[in-house]
């Protein structure tokens, strides 16, 4: 008679903590395409440089920072989906922000 190898046996409790990471992942991977769809490392990259050196109007700076507190929205909206359990909810793309990343 064989041995059962108890460790390869799934729990509930196992698939339910699979399932979770799983769809923690699939969160993130969501949140993180629409951010990078606007907002890649490059264009954020030469935004940065352009803050630095002034070289933004205020029509623009105001409309990078509005960039900037919809990064933090989406980030917070990942978060809170998760933490909930519940479909994430992401916020709108402020009005000027894709133009704005188009120029850089």
């Amino acid at each position: 008679m064989s041995q059962i190898d108890y460790t390869a046996l799934i729990s509930p409790r196992t698939c339910a903590a699979d399932a979770c990471v799983a769809r923690t992942a699939a969160i993130k991977a969501e949140c993180a395409e629409k951010i990078t769809a606007v907002l890649d490392a490059r264009t954020l990259s030469n935004l940065h440089g352009a803050v630095l050196l002034k070289e933004l109007s205020r029509e623009h700076m105001a409309t990078f920072s509005a960039s900037q507190h919809w990064l933090r929205a989406m980030q917070n909206a990942c978060r809170d989906a998760i933490k909930d359990g519940s479909a994430p909810v992401w916020p709108g793309l402020p009005d000027g922000v894709a133009a704005l990343m188009k120029e850089y």
